[in-house]
């Protein structure tokens, strides 16, 4: 509720906290905190799906409602993936917050 909040009364704050802070601090947690992982396969499924309960903990009411989880995951393999092929950091951040701008454009228009 108070993400929505702070959509609905501050723009500016909103592209500030989705585009640029969130993907930095969630990318140098839920990727160079899982960095210590040398098996590939393990350190993507991990660090996705911690991504992902960290972002739809809020939607869990039910069993079924686990299915929240899986677009997040998604989201986290995508980005793990792309800072595991470039070992840079500022990758993932990079497509992280044009992800996050995409949706906050779409939240304002729609």
């Amino acid at each position: 509720q108070s993400v929505r909040d702070i959509y609905q009364n501050s723009f500016l704050a909103a592209l500030f906290i989705n585009v640029f802070l969130a993907p930095f601090l969630e990318e140098f947690v839920f990727r160079l905190g899982f960095n210590n992982i040398k098996n590939k396969y393990l350190y993507l499924f991990l660090s996705s799906f911690v991504f992902a309960l960290f972002h739809a903990f809020g939607s869990f009411y039910n069993l079924i409602s686990l299915v929240y989880i899986l677009p997040y995951f998604a989201l986290g393999l995508t980005f793990g993936i792309v800072y595991y092929r470039s070992s840079n950091v500022f990758d993932s951040i990079v497509i992280h917050a044009l992800h996050n701008a995409v949706i906050l454009f779409l939240y304002f228009i729609l």
